[in-house]
Protein backbone atom coordinates (compact mmCIF):
# COMPACT_ATOMS: atom_id res chain seq x y z
CA UNK A 1 0.00 0.00 0.00
CA UNK A 2 1.43 3.35 -0.97
CA UNK A 3 0.49 5.60 1.92
CA UNK A 4 1.01 8.98 0.29
CA UNK A 5 1.31 9.68 -3.45
CA UNK A 6 4.72 10.81 -4.60
CA UNK A 7 6.37 9.72 -1.37
CA UNK A 8 8.75 6.92 -0.68
CA UNK A 9 6.63 5.49 2.11
CA UNK A 10 5.09 2.09 1.50
CA UNK A 11 3.92 -0.52 3.96
CA UNK A 12 1.37 -3.30 4.25
CA UNK A 13 -2.11 -2.25 5.35
CA UNK A 14 -1.93 -4.61 8.33
CA UNK A 15 1.39 -3.09 9.39
CA UNK A 16 0.00 0.44 9.08
CA UNK A 17 -3.06 -0.43 11.17
CA UNK A 18 -0.97 -2.13 13.86
CA UNK A 19 1.50 0.75 14.05
CA UNK A 20 -1.24 3.40 14.12
CA UNK A 21 -2.86 1.56 17.03
CA UNK A 22 0.55 1.29 18.73
CA UNK A 23 1.19 5.00 18.26
CA UNK A 24 4.27 4.65 16.04
CA UNK A 25 2.50 5.89 12.90
CA UNK A 26 0.57 9.15 12.92
CA UNK A 27 -1.54 10.21 9.96
CA UNK A 28 -2.93 13.59 8.98
CA UNK A 29 -6.26 13.48 7.23
CA UNK A 30 -8.57 15.85 5.45
CA UNK A 31 -12.14 14.60 5.19
CA UNK A 32 -11.00 11.03 5.98
CA UNK A 33 -8.37 11.05 3.23
CA UNK A 34 -4.76 10.62 4.31
CA UNK A 35 -2.71 13.68 3.37
CA UNK A 36 0.39 12.96 5.45
CA UNK A 37 2.06 10.35 7.61
CA UNK A 38 4.86 10.15 10.15
CA UNK A 39 6.54 6.86 11.08
CA UNK A 40 8.42 6.75 14.38
CA UNK A 41 10.58 4.15 16.10
CA UNK A 42 10.63 4.06 19.92
CA UNK A 43 14.04 4.65 21.52
CA UNK A 44 15.24 4.42 25.12
CA UNK A 45 14.58 8.14 25.40
CA UNK A 46 11.79 9.38 23.15
CA UNK A 47 11.38 8.34 19.52
CA UNK A 48 13.25 8.52 16.22
CA UNK A 49 11.35 9.82 13.18
CA UNK A 50 11.96 7.13 10.58
CA UNK A 51 9.92 8.63 7.75
CA UNK A 52 7.60 11.52 7.03
CA UNK A 53 5.50 12.04 3.94
CA UNK A 54 3.01 14.64 2.71
CA UNK A 55 0.95 14.52 -0.47
CA UNK A 56 2.62 16.63 -3.16
CA UNK A 57 -0.29 18.98 -3.67
CA UNK A 58 -0.53 19.58 0.09
CA UNK A 59 3.12 20.49 0.65
CA UNK A 60 4.21 24.03 1.59
CA UNK A 61 0.70 25.00 2.70
CA UNK A 62 1.25 25.11 6.45
CA UNK A 63 -1.52 24.38 8.92
CA UNK A 64 -5.04 25.38 7.94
Amino acid sequence: MRVVDGANLELAAETAERRIEGGTVVVADDDNRIVGALVAVPRDEGVHVEAIAVRRRRRAQGHR
